[in-house]
């Protein structure tokens, strides 16, 4: 079965992504997995500045 190339992801399609973009990927891949799963997508949090200092 042929693939469909918007599943033909490079490091260079990561490598562009901003601060922001990447976050809200990150995020959308584990709430994916948490319901392909069945568990609550509650377990998903993320935010905040990605140049914070730790304990911000």
């Amino acid at each position: 079965m042929p693939r469909h190339p918007i599943f033909d992801i490079t490091p260079d399609h990561i490598k562009d992504l901003d601060d922001e973009s990447l976050r809200h990927l990150i995020a959308r891949l584990c709430r994916a997995d948490l319901r392909r799963r069945g568990l609550p997508l509650s377990a998903v949090l993320y935010g905040g500045n990605q140049i914070a200092a730790d304990g911000a």
